[in-house]
C-alpha cells in the first residue's frame, strides 16, 4: 500500500508516540498500543485510523529474513535504458515490478535510469535471472551489478522524528 499524499497532517505528541510504538512493533493490539501511549482505546483507534487515512501509516508487514528463506545473494542492479518513451518505460516498469527477485525498484538520476534491489538464492540463480529475464526486456541498453558483500546496517522501516529533532539533531524530552 503506497500513498502519494503529502504529509500535511499535524502530528501531536500522542500521534508521535503511536508511530514510534507501531514502528517498533506493528503487531500491537489497540489495547497494548493505548497502554503504551497513555490514552484509552477509543481515541487510539481513531488516531490510528486518521494516520492511515492520511497516508502516514502506509501499511503493515512482517520483515522477512532473506537468508533464512534461502536467498543468500543480495545485489543492486543499475539499468540504463536505450529509450525514454513513456509507453515503453511503463511496460518495462510493470514487467520488473512483477518479478519475485525484485525487492525494490527506483527510477533514479545519474548514470543509470533504474536501480533494482535483487535477492537470489546464489550467484547461479542471479545469473539466470539476469540473462534469461532482465537482458531480454525491451529497452535495456546497459546493466551494471553491485553485489552486497556485507551489511552493516539495513532498516527498511522509515525513521521519523519530529521537525524540531531533525533541525537540532537532539531528541526531545517527553514526560513519562
Amino acid at each position: 500500500m503506497t500513498s502519494s499524499r503529502s504529509p500535511a497532517f499535524d502530528l501531536d505528541e500522542f500521534d508521535e508516540r503511536i508511530l514510534a510504538a507501531l514502528r517498533a512493533d506493528g503487531r500491537l493490539t489497540i489495547v497494548d498500543l493505548a497502554e503504551r501511549v497513555g490514552l484509552s482505546q477509543t481515541p487510539v483507534r481513531k488516531r490510528v485510523q486518521a494516520l492511515e487515512d492520511a497516508g502516514i501509516i502506509d501499511g503493515y508487514a512482517a520483515r522477512l529474513n532473506r537468508r533464512a528463506l534461502g536467498l543468500g545473494v543480495k545485489a543492486f542492479l543499475e539499468i540504463k535504458l536505450d529509450s525514454h518513451r513513456h509507453e515503453h518505460a511503463a511496460t518495462l516498469h510493470e514487467a520488473l515490478v512483477g518479478l519475485p527477485q525484485v525487492q525494490s525498484l527506483y527510477v533514479i538520476s545519474g548514470g543509470a535510469d533504474l536501480l533494482l534491489e535483487i535477492s537470489a538464492r546464489d550467484l547461479e540463480d542471479y545469473d539466470r535471472f539476469l540473462i534469461d529475464t532482465v537482458l531480454k526486456l525491451p529497452m535495456v541498453k546497459e546493466v551494471r551489478t553491485s553485489f552486497v558483500m556485507r551489511t552493516f546496517k539495513h532498516d527498511d522501516v522509515v525513521k521519523w522524528s519530529p521537525p524540531e529533532e531533525r533541525s537540532t539533531g537532539r531528541a526531545r524530552r517527553t514526560k513519562s
